[in-house]
């Protein structure tokens, strides 16, 4: 089982968690993204940049809906 961030990452932050479950976060939502593509990604985008292509495949609600840019700006 791919490890996730838990229902209550906006009250400890995303620091506590992993890159494996910040990843595995995005990817159950619709993200097709692994650690690799993020980290080529990473030299030639800034975190908005990278959040925002992200957005195209984002299935996260409610609170999950600001997740990718979070998750951009923290990995």
């Amino acid at each position: 089982m791919t490890a996730r961030v838990d229902k209550q990452w906006q009250q400890k932050g995303l620091k506590v968690y992993g890159t494996e479950a910040i990843l595995g976060t995005l990817q159950h939502y619709g993200v097709k993204v692994d650690e690799a593509d993020f980290k080529a990604l990473a030299e030639t985008h800034f975190p908005l940049a990278m959040a925002q292509q992200w957005l195209a495949g984002w299935k996260g609600t409610g609170p999950l809906g600001q997740f990718p840019f979070l998750a951009a700006q923290e990995l």
